[in-house]
């Protein structure tokens, strides 16, 4: 996720190593997304230069908004629309992969499988 206009912003596809020199906006050190994300910019042989920790998605993508930094953020997060940001996804596809579980039964409770089911049709979307 970049702050709309140049550079990078109305591209298709950029390589992540692009934003290696780019102050960066990360999850807080202990959330679970930290690790994918230090990962993926290791992974396109760099160290990003965190700036800012954010502990929400909007949060990141306001932080985005204000030029503050760049961001890795999953397609699966719905930011607050309208923000001046603009989405441009990352040539190697980084990923993760999302596992669901429930007891025995409990994916035919209503509530359940309501929960279920919103990652189910985001999915298709997110890996178009």
């Amino acid at each position: 996720m970049v702050p709309e206009g140049p550079p990078r912003a109305g591209r298709e596809r950029a390589g992540l190593e692009e934003a290696a020199r780019e102050p960066w906006i990360a999850p807080v050190p202990e959330s679970p997304c930290r690790p994918h994300v230090m990962s993926a910019c290791g992974a396109a042989g760099f160290t990003p230069d965190v700036v800012h920790h954010a502990l929400d998605w909007n949060v990141t993508a306001h932080l985005v908004a204000h030029g503050l930094g760049v961001a890795l953020i999953p397609r699966l997060a719905q930011p607050t629309p309208h923000l001046p940001i603009t989405r441009v996804r990352c040539t190697g596809n980084p990923h993760r992969k999302l596992l669901t579980c429930t007891r025995g039964g409990g994916h035919a409770r209503p509530a359940v499988e309501a929960a279920l089911r919103e990652p189910r049709e985001l999915a298709p979307t997110a890996v178009a």
